[in-house]
């Protein structure tokens, strides 16, 4: 159960990576995005000032034709010789009616603007209504005018986030082929990497001991007469009382002290039966 768990919330990491992904080149590249029947958008120009002032972002909803009324804002590509192509967001002014097919048209004006535009609107080219302002609109407007930069899109976006889906892929793959990790395999792999980093950082420093190398090291220092017996050698302070090797040098400074006191004494007597011998 635990392995199903880890496995969907991968999946869904990554599902929701892919969607990042998708959102931001729609963003890059068409400047708009949409999510179901909702579009988000950004104001460039002041003809809908004040209500709609520009690097305002608006959130604008997909509506069937018979709910636009009068007085509502759409956005609508726009068949202006200015503007030919673009999202263009204008309040509805007025309804007529095509002389030929009888279609509903829209007569739209924007709040800035003293008369309507010359141009009909026809729902076909009606992408939604408008719902509301998007909230901390002049940073979002920001970043979208910084990610139209192709190079500063690449870095700050996909770069990054194509790192991390890769990692998360890896990781899936690994749990699917070599199963979920418990909880001491994953401490002893990490306790070993831990070992290993700490050998190599004392191989560069020079200061790495082996265990050949330590028992050649013994080897010198018992020829040289520096110990006793390699037991001295190999003894090490565990922190509890003094080492072997300390032990066994002072009680050879004992017996010293007590060998020159002897011969101290002996030679006093001497000295003293010869003072004897010439009075």
């Amino acid at each position: 159960m635990k392995k199903f768990l880890t496995i969907l919330e991968d999946v869904l990491f990554i599902a929701v990576l892919a969607f990042l992904c998708a959102l931001f080149y729609s963003i890059h590249v068409n400047g708009t995005v949409a999510i179901f029947d909702y579009h988000f958008l950004r104001i460039i120009s002041n003809s809908m000032s004040p209500t709609l002032t520009p690097n305002t972002c608006v959130i604008v909803k997909e509506v069937p034709l018979d709910e636009l009324e009068i007085g509502d804002i759409i956005t609508f590509v726009s068949h202006d010789s200015s503007i030919y192509g673009n999202y263009n967001t204008h309040r509805i002014y007025d309804f007529t009616y095509d002389a030929v097919t009888g279609e509903k048209l829209f007569v739209t004006k924007g709040d800035f603007f003293a008369t309507p535009d010359d141009i009909y609107v026809s729902y076909s080219d009606v992408m939604g209504k408008f719902v509301r302002i998007v909230p901390f609109s002049n940073f979002i407007s920001f970043l979208v005018i910084r990610l139209a930069n192709s190079r500063v899109y690449f870095l700050v976006v996909i770069f990054p986030l194509v790192l991390c889906l890769l990692s998360y892929i890896y990781e899936l793959i690994h749990m699917l082929v070599f199963g979920l990790e418990t909880e001491e395999q994953a401490k002893a792999r990490r306790r070993h990497m831990k070992q290993m980093r700490e050998a190599r950082r004392q191989a560069r420093r020079g200061v790495a001991q082996f265990p050949e190398e330590a028992g050649r090291e013994a080897g010198r220092i018992e020829k040289s007469g520096a110990g006793k017996s390699s037991e001295n050698v190999k003894s090490t302070c565990n922190g509890i009382g003094k080492p072997q090797g300390m032990k066994n040098k002072a009680k050879v400074k004992k017996g010293d002290g007590a060998g020159r006191r002897k011969k101290r004494n002996n030679r006093l007597r001497d000295e003293k039966s010869d003072r004897s011998n010439r009075l």
